[in-house]
């Protein structure tokens, strides 16, 4: 799509499929970098397709028949509304070859809500939520660039089952090695695991009336549950293991099952 855009060759390399904060891709961002919010029907949330600003004004070099000798300023400047039409144009290839690829798992109507060139501005996700990059490398003959495509891990745990299961007979064959790349980034996708001694119920009164040296009695529990982002996902006995407080793991909590419930209800008692 970009050789019919400009008429020109342009060498695309696609780097590797990354699990990572919201927060720490918005910071990779650099300003002002072209973001476009995008609505990708039918599925829920909004995701990013991002044009770096070197990007953006090699293309429009290219498009009017550059060699690249002169740079365009990058800081301190908004998009021209004739480069602004240019990353309409582009993003309108985008989105044709965005469906194409996904057409084998969903049939999607990626649609513009509204485009930012400062990170800040720009909000999808909570800071703390996964989201999944996927990033190419354009190289012109006037510089080169990257595009992104970020999405939300909420917005594809949908059709994950698609994903992972294969195609129907009548649909093309899913690259395996994308759904490769995703299941190898969610396993090295780093997480807090919690574990809580106990819990007291404490009236307002009696926390008002605490006073440095104040004894509160607690129960001493069999067994401690672990916990990910609140949910629970297995139970143990605890102690001292070299030198620091340690958990054994000793029962898995699946927390969809109804044994899992009813062992955290138990604990919770």
């Amino acid at each position: 799509s970009l050789f019919n855009f400009l008429r020109r060759s342009a060498e695309i390399s696609v780097g590797p499929v990354r699990l990572v904060k919201y927060s720490e891709f918005i910071r990779s961002l650099m300003v002002p970098s072209n973001i476009n919010i995008v609505q990708v029907k039918p599925l829920r949330g909004s995701a990013l397709f991002v044009f770096d600003a070197r990007l953006i004004f090699a293309v429009v070099d290219n498009y009017f028949g550059g060699d690249g000798r002169f740079h365009a300023r990058i800081e301190g400047r908004e998009f021209t509304p004739l480069e602004q039409r240019i990353i309409k144009r582009l993003l309108d290839l985008v989105f044709k070859d965005f469906k194409s690829a996904w057409s084998p798992v969903i049939d999607l109507q990626p649609e513009l809500s509204r485009s930012e060139v400062n990170p800040q501005f720009v909000s999808i996700a909570t800071p703390t939520e996964v989201v999944i990059v996927s990033t190419f490398n354009i190289e012109l003959e006037s510089g080169t660039g990257s595009f992104q495509i970020c999405l939300p891990y909420g917005m594809v745990e949908p059709v994950r089952d698609q994903l992972t299961a294969g195609t129907t007979a009548d649909r093309s064959e899913i690259d395996k090695r994308w759904v490769q790349s995703l299941h190898d980034e969610l396993r090295e996708a780093t997480l807090e695991l919690r574990v809580e001694f106990a819990r007291l119920p404490i009236s307002v009164r009696q926390l008002l009336a605490l006073r440095v040296g104040d004894v509160i009695p607690l129960e001493r529990p069999e067994t401690l549950v672990a916990r990910v982002d609140g949910i629970p996902v297995f139970r143990g006995p605890y102690g001292v293991h070299g030198g620091k407080y340690a958990i054994q793991f000793h029962e898995a909590l699946p927390p969809e099952t109804e044994s899992g419930q009813a062992a955290l209800a138990a604990w919770e008692k």
